[in-house]
């Protein structure tokens, strides 16, 4: 058994920093610092986040992997984590991996290879929960047709044997976007970001958002905007507003998943399940994945950052007033 299961994208990132230029075809330009590889995608950061965490343990991360070194590279580097890689093989395609070049002073350039995270199966999936009964399952859609078209299965397997389940989007676009629309009120819960939100609805303000959603929205739909904070709606009619941690952000890119990652762990501590928890409770659920994901901001790397500590002396600093700041309004 597992206390949580990831299910995602597996992704290696190849990274060029503090370029001099783009090189012009057949021009060699030599550069000054080392071109890194990181492990990255949905499924291998949020379970580095969980582990990093310190909440939630025995950890095993699901998704698609080609024959190839890259993954061996994902393989070995989750396993220092002690992570349990659940991955399945796909023949004839290479690991998905994504080449970012960053010319200094310019914003990054991504060359993204979606490869065998396209093709992990329902199936597969399906394997994995039945194999790990996990207390929490996190999956990211959007990235595999396989698993999107039978998401609906995948969804209700998972609460038939207990599981609390958290929905992500992989990508942000009008496929899965449109995939998350069938499936709404499936998840315990569903986290976006206010763009995602806006796609789903058509509807630029979250509360009109949400009024549109009311009838068949999951016990807590969370949506996540870096600098105003999280506006969430829990059971279909509770509206909270809370207000961001203020840091220093060096890189974005694993907010949202150290979110998701936090708002497990914080409702392990808990202590409840979902849905017995009252406002207060929730409230303080939603700090600690505001503060997982403000602490992922603060380091380059999506999970460099992360850790039971930062997210601690984060809360210590500035929790009292985000609670203070917090807005709780009834709707219906």
């Amino acid at each position: 058994m597992a206390e949580a299961l990831t299910i995602g994208t597996f992704t290696v990132d190849v990274i060029a920093v503090d370029l001099p230029r783009i090189a012009k075809p057949g021009e060699v330009v030599y550069v000054t610092r080392p071109i890194d590889l990181h492990v990255g995608g949905h499924a291998a950061n949020v379970s580095v986040d969980l582990v990093k965490l310190g909440i939630i343990h025995n950890v095993v991360a699901g998704g698609a992997l080609g024959r190839d070194v890259f993954a061996h590279l994902i393989e070995h580097e989750l396993k220092k984590y002690g992570i349990i890689v659940a991955a399945e093989t796909i023949d004839n395609v290479g690991t998905a991996r994504n080449m970012i070049l960053v010319v200094r002073g310019e914003d990054r350039r991504f060359h993204v290879y979606r490869g065998a995270n396209q093709h992990l199966s329902a199936e597969h999936v399906i394997r994995l929960i039945n194999k790990y009964k996990p207390r929490y399952l996190y999956i990211s859609i959007g990235a595999s047709r396989k698993l999107d078209d039978q998401i609906d299965k995948v969804l209700s397997h998972a609460k038939s044997i207990g599981s609390t389940v958290l929905v992500d989007i992989a990508y942000t676009e009008p496929k899965a976007v449109k995939i998350l629309d069938r499936i709404l009120n499936l998840p315990d819960i569903i986290h976006l970001n206010t763009e995602e939100l806006r796609m789903l609805t058509n509807e630029e303000d979250v509360v009109k958002a949400f009024g549109l959603l009311r009838d068949r929205t999951p016990i807590l739909l969370c949506v996540t905007s870096g600098e105003k904070g999280v506006i969430a709606l829990y059971k279909s009619k509770i509206l909270i507003e809370q207000p961001p941690f203020k840091v220093e952000l060096r890189d974005p890119t694993g907010a949202g998943d150290a979110c998701c990652a936090g708002i497990l762990s914080a409702l392990k501590l808990s202590g409840k399940p979902l849905a017995e928890l009252n406002v207060n409770e929730l409230a303080k659920v939603l700090m600690y994945a505001q503060a997982s994901g403000a602490v992922a901001v603060t380091a380059p790397g999506a999970t460099t950052a992360v850790s039971s500590i930062n997210v601690r002396r984060l809360i210590e600093s500035q929790g009292v007033n985000i609670i203070a700041k917090t807005k709780i309004t009834n709707l219906y």
